[in-house]
Formats: C-alpha cells, sequence, structure tokens
C-alpha cells in the first residue's frame, strides 16, 4: 500500500480517480505557468487567463485557462500571441474528458462482473495479496 500510495501522491502510476489530465491542479503544479513557458515558448506571449463571456446562458463569464488549454483560447487572443493551432502549436491530441468517461465506463462495467468475493459490504475492491493471491492463483 505504501509504494502505491507514493505513486498516487507523484501522479504517477494506475490511479482511477486522475486518470487524463487534470487541468484543475494546474495552480498546485504550476501557479505561475513558468513550467509550461519554458518547455513550450511557442506559448510565452499567452496570458495565463481570461475570463471569458458565458455564451449559452449570455450571463457572467466564465475562465479559461489560455496556458494548459491553448486549444480553448479565443481567436483574437490566439492571433495577439502568434500561436496557431496546427502551424505554431499542435492541435489537441485526444479530448480527456471523453477518455475518462470512457475510462469510467468500462471499469464500471467490468467490475458489475466481478464476483462477490472481489467486493466488501461496502463496494471497496478486496484484492487478494502474497500467500492469499498465490492460493488463488494455483
Amino acid at each position: 500500500i505504501n509504494a502505491n500510495m507514493w505513486m498516487n501522491a507523484g501522479c504517477v502510476g494506475f490511479d482511477p480517480y486522475y486518470v487524463g489530465m487534470n487541468y484543475k491542479r494546474r495552480p498546485y503544479w504550476d501557479k505561475e505557468g513558468s513550467y509550461v513557458r519554458h518547455w513550450c515558448p511557442e506559448l510565452k506571449k499567452m496570458p495565463d487567463s481570461i475570463d471569458a463571456p458565458e455564451t449559452e446562458r449570455g450571463v457572467g463569464t466564465f475562465k479559461i485557462d489560455c496556458l494548459y488549454k491553448p486549444w480553448s483560447t479565443p481567436d483574437d487572443i490566439m492571433l495577439q500571441t502568434d500561436v496557431v493551432l496546427g502551424k505554431t502549436y499542435p492541435f489537441r491530441v485526444c479530448d480527456d474528458r471523453l477518455g475518462r468517461s470512457k475510462f469510467f465506463e468500462t471499469m464500471r462495467e467490468r467490475r458489475s462482473l466481478w464476483p462477490s468475493s472481489m467486493v466488501d459490504d461496502r463496494g471497496r475492491d478486496l484484492v487478494p495479496l502474497g500467500r492469499q493471491a498465490e492460493d488463488k492463483v494455483g
């Protein structure tokens, strides 16, 4: 358990709760945007974030993280900062939200097929370790 917890804290390894890039954690990991600006110099001029008008309801604004989600940045900001998707900065490779949804859907399907002996009364997974695992395999 300790090794898994360290991997979890380091955001490496398998963690069903942090599937895909979690952009909301950006203020924790790269508050000033210096990491992205260093390793992606094409985004150096990009603002950290902007407040954009809410277009669906027409009420209020919402924040766009231009540095970590350049594909969501309005065109006028892209022009001002010389960022052209597909030319100076690559297009988005995948939709992590869609991937995350598919992952959880698949996990729910698979877990529904597990025998009741693999889940405790609170719905937590039971994983045999050590000799228990050897007995189940052998």
